[in-house]
């Protein structure tokens, strides 16, 4: 959540063990459809748009076996 009134960029580092596998991220919406937002995933990286005084959720996807 974004709780200083300006938009931002969110950046989590995963561990690698966790980060295994996972090669998508998708913006949700309460009811855990995609919608439209800026969501990144590379090398155990998401970066994640969030607007001012907002929250998001992100899916993050693995590579099919």
């Amino acid at each position: 959540a974004e709780m200083n009134g300006q938009d931002t960029e969110a950046v989590v580092e995963f561990d690698p063990a966790v980060a295994q596998g996972l090669s998508s991220a998708a913006c949700l919406d309460l009811m855990e459809r995609p919608v439209e937002g800026k969501a990144q995933w590379a090398d155990g990286t998401l970066k994640v748009s969030v607007p001012a005084l907002d929250f998001v959720t992100v899916r993050l996807g693995r590579s099919p076996a």
